[in-house]
């Protein structure tokens, strides 16, 4: 009752989420302690990814259609504006860039002006985002549906017709859980605690895991643990606390099933807090100089960000005309200001780049061009069909007049995120169209990918650099560039962790997809967690990639 009451867009209502969130919390918590799991499990799900849950309804429909017209006439209209603003801006701040006619002070001066104007303009098309929501009949009819979580004993069912373990984890301000569910045998809910001898390694005071406490332990020296597994040169300095956390996080009777290749053939996992950024593959379930990572071990696995919006995808109709050609890959972008030009790449700086990471020009990614001719020719050899979209065809209006009925999307561009906003201005960076224009500037950005007629689409493919990366919201999950290609209509997305290697990503895909083209082909159900996951051991086998910066960044989003 109360969500039916809250305004905004998706992320003013995951924070109105996050602050009822504790009643859930408090819910589960005694539901536990009474040994009435089913309870227990109710209270976690019905207070998690529900903005998720509300977009997943809403896709589709028409957000002004019963709004007055001289209101929907005048919010189409400052959408338009505020997005050319923005455009305009973003533009001006590239020809900037490489005006040498002015004096240092004087670029310093200008640049700061524009990059007002352009937060104006960003906030501007934020606002009008809001406010057709808020307006919107229909929209409000479809997020205030009483929500009902799936049933503990039915998603037992469906985890059990798989040979799965489910571990869905719920970190809390004062205690956290971790709901387990194995293909046989009764479903639990188990309180996560810090004993003593892991709380004198991991530094932190013993007794039950909080969101506090799991923040500790995330700090590795001065830096983040997932930044350290993230970096090659880091990873050895992560090892000892990825090992603890695999005692700490995973029970002990999951951890005995999880070594024995015999018992499960799936892990699905539903992170919560920080667990989100961690694939769990990276996990070491032996230390030392040959370290045994659960990746070595453990059959595939899965992610989602309920339990409950898992399912629903794995049941989603998909309503499309299916495309002649089931593959499209899009790839080898063209950036700056040699966008123009056909075939050329460059390192002439663009506004987005500057402005969200510092990291100046968007440089080119020669492998892309390599993995997108891998993953059709992995394809045209099984005899499936295949789609490209190269250079300077790679624009954001190719993409949209060419994704709808395709069995399977791949991306391999630059992927940029933005905290600010709910990752509203996150985007895929293509080439820029001739016209420009906001709706094909090069940024794929996650409300125009939220637009994408996906309906068809089994897997999407992000082979870019953090793509399963975002603000995180408590409860609701990550508000990455993942969660746009779920919510337009991808059954299941691959998606990145942190940055990638140009030429790890493209070999692991290349691998992957052959896999995918191979079950495809013998008419048989795709396995697309195991196909990763044989991708995933290919790459570590390599003597240049064991490290899991290499391997571990990509994850399965969705249902296998």
């Amino acid at each position: 009752q109360q969500r039916s009451q809250t305004s905004g867009g998706e992320q003013e209502r995951s924070t109105s989420s996050e602050q009822l969130f504790l009643p859930f919390e408090m819910m589960a918590r005694w539901q536990t302690e009474l040994g009435d799991f089913a309870a227990a499990f109710a209270a976690l799900e019905r207070g998690r990814a529900r903005s998720l849950v509300d977009q997943l309804h809403t896709q589709g429909i028409d957000l002004l259609a019963d709004v007055p017209l001289d209101q929907a006439r005048e919010l189409r209209l400052r959408d338009s504006a505020a997005k050319q603003q923005v455009a305009s801006v973003e533009k001006q701040l590239e020809l900037l860039a490489g005006d040498a006619s002015l004096a240092p002070p004087q670029q310093a001066e200008r640049e700061s002006q524009l990059l007002r104007e352009l937060q104006e303009a960003q906030e501007e098309a934020v606002a009008v985002y809001r406010e057709m929501r808020n307006l919107s009949p229909a929209y409000r009819l479809a997020v205030s549906r009483d929500f009902r979580p799936w049933a503990l004993d039915d998603l037992q069912a469906w985890v059990s017709a798989q040979r799965a373990l489910l571990l869905e984890y719920a970190i809390g301000t004062h205690s956290s859980h971790v709901v387990m569910i194995p293909p046989e045998g009764a479903a639990r809910v188990e309180k996560l605690v810090v004993p003593d001898d892991l709380a004198a390694a991991l530094h932190v005071e013993p007794g039950e895991l909080t969101a506090e406490k799991l923040a500790a332990i995330w700090q590795v020296g001065d830096k983040d643990l997932v930044a350290r597994v993230a970096e090659p040169q880091l990873a050895e300095a992560a090892a000892e606390r990825l090992a603890l956390l695999w005692r700490l996080l995973v029970p002990s009777a999951a951890r005995e099933a999880l070594v024995d290749s015999t018992q499960l053939e799936r892990l699905i996992v539903i992170p919560d807090g920080q667990l989100n950024a961690l694939p769990f593959e990276a996990l070491i379930v032996e230390p030392g100089t040959e370290a045994k990572y659960l990746l070595d071990v453990a059959p595939p696995i899965s992610y989602a960000a309920s339990a409950t919006v898992l399912v629903n995808l794995a049941q989603r109709t998909l309503k499309a005309t299916p495309s002649a050609q089931p593959l499209l890959t899009v790839a080898d972008a063209v950036y700056g200001a040699a966008a123009g030009e056909a075939g050329e790449s460059s390192l002439v700086p663009t506004a987005r780049s500057r402005y969200w990471d510092g990291a100046g020009p968007l440089a080119a990614l020669p492998f892309t061009a390599t993995e997108s001719s891998w993953v059709v020719k992995n394809f045209k050899t099984e005899g499936i069909p295949a789609a490209g979209l190269r250079g300077a065809l790679a624009t954001e209006a190719n993409v949209r007049a060419n994704v709808a009925g395709r069995e399977f999307l791949h991306f391999a561009c630059h992927g940029l995120v933005d905290q600010r906003y709910g990752n509203f201005f996150g985007a895929l960076a293509l080439t820029p169209g001739r016209r420009g224009g906001p709706e094909d500037d090069g940024y794929l950005t996650l409300p125009e990918i939220y637009a994408l007629p996906l309906a068809g689409c089994e897997l999407s493919i992000l082979s870019a650099c953090q793509t399963n990366v975002g603000p995180q919201q408590r409860g609701e999950g990550l508000f990455g560039l993942s969660r746009g290609f779920l919510v337009a209509g991808s059954r299941r997305v691959v998606a990145s962790n942190w940055l990638v290697d140009d030429e790890a990503a493209a070999s692991l895909v290349s691998y992957f997809t052959a896999g995918l083209a191979q079950d495809k082909k013998k008419g048989s159900a795709v396995d697309y967690a195991r196909a990763l996951h044989t991708a995933k051991r290919w790459v570590r086998a390599q003597p240049k990639w064991q490290s899991p910066y290499y391997w571990g960044t990509f994850v399965l989003v969705g249902p296998n």
